[in-house]
């Protein structure tokens, strides 16, 4: 079969898959912000919500308390810090910030509220994912050889950085997956689909590639079976569907007039967290899975 036939098809589908309506009456907002709320990060527990808002001007890093029903401002700084993600088994938070003219990566204690950089790496980087160990971490790093982002890892033990993408095309977004031994990551190309979704392995070897989805913002299932992402078709575009990491069992989640952006699902698999486009800005919903 063509890739061309192929496309049509997969258009098709796109558009006519079942869906549930996405309503802002049937979903739990956590707050309600004059900016944009965006990335959402679930703890361990599924008791907390990390998130990015630039409700004060510059963008900030915040903590939603299921629990509490509380808000929490953990950075407080001019410049702008993005993408949160919890490290793994402390009580601490990674971010990117370019408080130093060009963005590194970060590490917050929760405790005290020192923060200091990740690793020293004279390398420009953003948007960190950990395995379920402390001993790696993945992310994008800004490659000046070829001026595009490419997909990297540091490993804390041995201090070793590893180029792990060199691939045409910017790189960005990688997410480890639960059991630690795959990345997900996000890929532009000069051809259709334009933005797809990508799968490494944990040492580097590209094993997936779903170029047949027009695909952005890609988050893991709690059992690394599906991915879920935010699709780029124009007739469709903002709609969230999920994909077995195979390519097939592809499924639209919702439909509707909204625009959806940077989808989590929880540590159980129950609900998503996502920011909805309403009123022009982005506030983040979460919905029951259960029902989709």
């Amino acid at each position: 079969m063509s890739r061309f036939l192929l496309t049509i098809l997969l258009m098709l589908f796109l558009q006519l898959a079942i869906a549930q309506p996405f309503t802002i009456d049937s979903t739990y907002q956590i707050i309600s912000s004059p900016g944009d709320d965006l990335f959402p990060k679930w703890s361990d527990d599924g008791l907390r919500l990390l998130f990015q808002s630039n409700r004060n001007g510059n963008w900030d890093i915040f903590l939603f308390d299921f629990d509490k029903d509380t808000l929490i401002q953990l950075t407080h700084n001019q410049a702008n810090e993005q993408h949160p993600e919890w490290f793994p088994k402390d009580n601490k938070i990674v971010f990117d910030s370019d408080r130093a003219g060009v963005n590194y990566l970060f590490q917050m204690d929760l405790k005290t509220d020192e923060i200091s950089h990740l690793f020293k790496r004279n390398i420009e980087c953003r948007q960190a994912s950990f395995p379920p160990t402390k001993r790696l971490v993945y992310f994008s790093g800004f490659d000046r050889k070829s001026r595009e982002w490419a997909i990297y890892s540091y490993d804390f033990v041995s201090d070793n950085l590893n180029h792990l993408t060199k691939l045409k095309g910017d790189c960005s977004m990688p997410i480890v997956s639960p059991n630690g031994k795959q990345i997900l990551f996000s890929r532009v190309v000069n051809r259709y689909p334009f933005e797809q979704i990508s799968i490494l392995n944990w040492y580097g070897n590209l094993e997936t590639e779903l170029d047949s989805l027009w695909a952005t913002e890609p988050a893991w299932s709690p059992n690394g079976l599906k991915v879920y992402f935010v699709s780029g078709e124009e007739e469709v575009q903002g709609e969230v569907y999920s994909v077995w990491k195979d390519g097939s069992h592809l499924e639209r989640l919702t439909n509707d007039q909204l625009k959806v952006k940077t989808p989590a699902v929880s540590p159980d698999g129950k609900k998503m967290a996502l920011s909805v486009l309403q009123e022009n800005r982005f506030d983040i919903f979460i919905i029951s899975l259960d029902e989709y």
